[in-house]
């Protein structure tokens, strides 16, 4: 089984499509955390509004790439886009950043809010070598 930390955002929304990605992702997963919220300004130009993000911290059987589908089917659900995505819209972004303790995505040396959010997690302590 593997824990999968993921990084859920938001900009158009946000907080409702939060609250409904936290509960899809607790009917789907059985041992699933969430961190608080935090709004940050858009890194990069032309975005309409700020984000509202958080991680949750899940374990699964599921392999990375079914995670990731998975993670891309909700996005597509809540109607995310390629024309969105070109306005700066973005209804849901939901990305791995770890598995079994190892980064896998850059976010989390390039924007400290994810950093801060994981210490949010009560398995966090099983990331302070990160």
């Amino acid at each position: 089984m593997n824990n999968y930390i993921i990084s859920v955002s938001a900009n158009y929304n946000a907080h409702e499509n939060l609250e409904l990605v936290q509960r899809l992702l607790q009917s789907e997963f059985d041992d699933v955390e969430f961190s608080s919220c935090i709004e940050t300004v858009p890194f990069g130009v032309g975005y309409k509004s700020n984000f509202i993000n958080m991680v949750v911290s899940l374990f699964s059987e599921l392999s990375l790439d079914e995670i990731n589908f998975k993670c891309k089917s909700i996005e597509t659900d809540f109607g995310r886009t390629d024309e969105l995505k070109n306005q700066k819209i973005v209804p849901i972004d939901l990305d791995v950043i770890i598995i079994g303790g190892k980064v896998i995505r850059d976010d989390y040396y390039r924007f400290p809010f994810i950093k801060q959010l994981i210490q949010d997690l009560s398995i966090s302590k099983s990331f302070e070598n990160l």
